[in-house]
């Protein structure tokens, strides 16, 4: 069966998203002075990216079983 997406492309955006992930949590949880507005969006970028990792880790899951995953 052909991939579109392979395994380690796949791995990769993951990790990706979690280095993103983490970098913004940082960013979101420092101080902020007052009257200062943040140029970059923290709370919806964290959305996308988290949206992303669950994605590309359900992906991951997927490509390992060798199908989509069922409950018995």
């Amino acid at each position: 069966m052909h991939q579109i997406m392979p395994l380690p492309v796949t791995i990769g955006l993951f990790v990706a998203c979690l280095v993103v992930i983490v970098l913004l949590v940082r960013r979101e949880r420092r101080p902020r002075e007052i009257g200062q507005v943040r140029m970059i969006p923290t709370t919806p970028l964290l959305m996308i990216f988290v949206i992303t990792a669950i994605v590309m880790l359900i992906h991951i899951l997927t490509v390992l079983n060798g199908g989509p995953l069922r409950r018995h």
